[in-house]
């Protein structure tokens, strides 16, 4: 949600699934960073104005209301695809186009009422020209929405559970296919129950040729992507190593320099797509999948957002290799998460130790529960270890959903 105070200050916050908007009076702005037990202060990284870069500030004084209800801030929730919006220099079409488009996610405060569905904006958060003309909607499409402006709630967050699914996002590997992860996640739904959970699966927009991939695949990965003969991961890394050597060799070496490519680009892509088909109320990542969620929660945060769902769940999860990304968790993130990890895996000492990386990956969040089996970089199969990790994963699914 987003607060204002009156006078002084604007302060922007999201929450989960719900979204709102409070405006300050005049003229600075913040993000919403974490609330004080009593609920009656906040405190904010400082986005637009002059003042302290973070800080705390009271909600209330003396019984008097010191931030109000916004509808003055609105987030660009549409032109994934094209890049962004488009931005022009006045309010008429035919006015001059901008450079640069209005990125995918960006937050904006409103200058003037709209009119003919045309909004006048400032840049607060995201990427695009520090102020222009977009478009709201076209061709009965939403692309700038307010953040004052809720959702329709999901089965996922109504109150009566008994009636409704979870709401499940489970992200696969990388050089795989959302019908894998789908066959991995199938001890986890058995262990929830039927008709329990709703699922979505989700594979990376980076395709591979089929015929050239699969040959790194066991026979029946390879039987299973060949349904639709595709391949896919997250994103690419680069490895600035001019030795021929294993990917895995240069992943583990700290002299190694890593650059994964074009991360932005993909936090956005997943970013539109949990806003699209979410809301979520528990996601699971496997391998790269695990790294995704990572850089989406971590950008989010940097943002001054909660993760879009309210536990994660890591299969064979590594941390971020990139050094570019270490400030995304230079602080633990306050959310709810459990690691699972084989320790027969070739990435569990990489992974749990922090090879090349300032930080454990359980560390990148508050009191991370960590379960562990024998097995590697699979989903726990092997009796009876697999059947009580799954078991102690539905009762903490089910505690979440209840609190």
């Amino acid at each position: 949600m987003f607060y204002l105070a009156f006078g002084c200050m604007l302060l922007t916050v999201a929450y989960s699934h719900v979204w709102w908007g409070y405006l300050p009076l005049p003229s600075l702005t913040l993000w919403h960073l974490s609330k004080s037990q009593d609920g009656d202060r906040l405190q904010y990284k400082l986005l637009d104005g002059d003042g302290p870069l973070t800080g705390w500030i009271s909600l209330t004084t003396q019984g008097r209301q010191l931030v109000v209800l916004s509808e003055k801030v609105w987030i660009a929730c549409g032109g994934l695809e094209k890049g962004g919006l488009l931005v022009r220099e006045g309010s008429e079409l035919t006015s001059s186009l901008m450079p640069d488009r209005l990125g995918t996610g960006a937050v904006v405060t409103e200058l003037d009422p709209i009119a003919d569905g045309r909004l006048h904006y400032k840049l607060l958060s995201g990427n695009g020209p520090a102020t222009g003309w977009v478009t709201v909607a076209a061709q009965g499409k939403e692309l700038m929405r307010r953040t004052q402006e809720r959702p329709s709630p999901s089965p996922g967050l109504q109150t009566d559970r008994k009636m409704s699914k979870i709401r499940i996002l489970a992200l696969a590997g990388s050089l795989t296919c959302k019908e894998m992860i789908k066959f991995q996640c199938g001890p986890l739904a058995a262990a929830l129950g039927k008709d329990v959970a709703e699922w979505t699966f989700a594979e990376g927009t980076v395709a591979h040729p089929f015929d050239v991939a699969s040959k790194s695949l066991t026979d029946f990965e390879r039987l299973v992507a060949g349904k639709r003969q595709q391949i896919s991961s997250w994103y690419i890394d680069i490895y600035h190593c001019e030795k021929e050597r294993s990917v895995t060799e240069k992943q583990f070496d700290k002299e190694v320099d890593v650059e994964s490519v074009a991360i932005s680009d993909k936090v956005a892509e997943l970013r539109q797509r949990v806003q699209e088909e979410g809301p979520f109320d528990v996601a699971l990542g496997f391998s790269q999948g695990c790294i995704m969620m990572h850089f989406l929660m971590g950008h989010l945060w940097q943002e001054g957002i909660a993760p879009p769902w309210k536990l994660s769940l890591f299969f064979e999860g590594m941390h971020i290799r990139d050094h570019r990304y270490a400030h995304l968790f230079e602080k633990p993130l306050d959310h709810r998460s459990i690691h699972i990890i084989g320790k027969a895996s070739p990435y569990y000492a990489y992974a749990r130790e922090g090879w090349c990386s300032k930080t454990k990956v359980e560390d990148y969040y508050l009191n991370p529960v960590v379960l562990t089996h024998e097995e590697g970089h699979c989903f726990p199969t092997m009796q009876p270890r697999a059947k009580e990790i799954y078991e102690i994963l539905r009762k903490e699914i089910k505690a979440t959903m209840e609190n």
